[in-house]
């Protein structure tokens, strides 16, 4: 049964070349080996494949100790990572993070070659299977353009993203899957904009693009796509371009856990849509504001890659997840820990983060 297999949060990551995803990457693998972050976090993130493992830190030591940005790459590649918590490394982990790697080149060039055509093909297929997308803006060219550069973006995506659509409507297999329920979109380097917060970037884009936004939505079908907003930078950089600050990273530590989140808020939904009845809803409110005790009936009706989450719904308490303290949850990871419970321990560390995320304004909500 999915709910028995160690939870998994997919995240597709869209973004157009150049907007930073290489070093991204990179970042948020290497900025989480470190001991400074596993300390502090109490968890830390392996690549289940060595080449990408060895991949992604010679990339990681490239920006941090050379001071030069890796090469960008222009192939699809899924990266498969698991979460360990200090102590219990021989526990099974009790979630993966999967990073779909999405060639930004592809939303501008006409693709001939077979080889990459069927790598586009499996691409696609595997985009659908994510829970969460991000959708990367570009902070040099934002910082140039502003509106004139957004609008273009956002415009490109869903041209994208009705390609993409249309590829799943000429599926054979005869399953009808939509995609990615909830989006992130993210302001990747941010250094360049060091006076806007995750809150200030979202009043911005839909003040400015608010057309764009409501036919993403449509295309979409999601009503969350412009809910939630993320400031990322790997490094700081000046004018130019060149790294002057290898060590400043903002809010890389946050993609897991935010993603984390939005997947659970998306399963939500899904239920909310599904419990039409009134003593349904009644109970959906009952378990919100608890525990969601109703974990084992979601099975019958989530889409099969949501119900991977199942084994972490039945651990979490939605009320921490909306409390404003956070030395309660500290203490709960940690006394987690101490009773080697593994499921507990990683929920409350990616929560402790997220709420360190959302009170440092990393992170927006509307």
């Amino acid at each position: 049964m999915a709910s028995e297999s160690i939870s998994n949060v997919r995240i597709a990551v869209f973004g157009e070349s150049g907007s930073g995803k290489t070093t991204l990457l990179s970042t948020f693998f290497g900025a989480q080996q470190t001991e400074e972050f596993i300390r502090e976090k109490q968890y830390l993130l392996s690549a289940d494949k060595k080449a990408q493992a060895l991949t992604l830190l010679a990339n990681y030591h490239e920006i941090k100790d050379e001071g030069t940005f890796p090469s960008q790459t222009f192939g699809y590649e899924e990266y498969n990572f698991s979460i360990h918590i200090p102590g219990l490394e021989k526990l099974s982990p009790a979630l993966k993070v999967t990073w779909l790697d999405y060639p930004g080149k592809w939303w501008t060039q006409d693709i001939e070659d077979e080889g990459e055509i069927a790598d586009q093909k499996k691409c696609f297929a595997d985009l659908l299977t994510a829970q969460v997308g991000i959708l990367l803006i570009d902070g040099a060219k934002f910082k140039a353009s502003k509106e004139k550069y957004i609008r273009t973006l956002l415009d490109q995506f869903k041209n994208e993203i009705k390609r993409i659509h249309k590829f799943a409507e000429s599926k054979e297999d005869g399953v009808n899957i939509s995609g990615p329920e909830t989006w992130i979109i993210a302001l990747s380097k941010a250094d360049l904009l060091p006076d806007m917060n995750a809150e200030t970037f979202q009043t911005f884009l839909i003040k400015r693009a608010l057309v764009q936004f409501n036919d993403i939505s449509k295309v979409l079908n999601c009503d969350d796509f412009g809910q939630k907003y993320l400031i990322l930078s790997s490094v700081k950089t000046d004018s130019t371009g060149q790294i002057i600050d290898p060590e400043s990273v903002v809010g890389i530590d946050c993609i897991a856990p935010c993603s984390l989140v939005a997947a659970l808020s998306a399963i939500q939904e899904i239920f909310n849509k599904q419990a039409k009845e009134p003593t349904a809803k009644e109970r959906l409110m009952h378990f919100l504001k608890n525990v969601f005790y109703y974990a084992d009936m979601l099975d019958d009706f989530l889409p099969e890659k949501y119900q991977y989450l199942t084994k972490l719904i039945k651990k979490l308490n939605i009320q921490t997840m909306i409390d404003d303290k956070l030395a309660p949850l500290v203490e709960q990871r940690n006394e987690y820990i101490k009773q080697k419970d593994i499921v507990g321990a990683t929920i409350a560390g990616m929560l402790a983060t997220f709420k360190i995320s959302k009170d440092k304004k990393v992170y927006f909500e509307c």
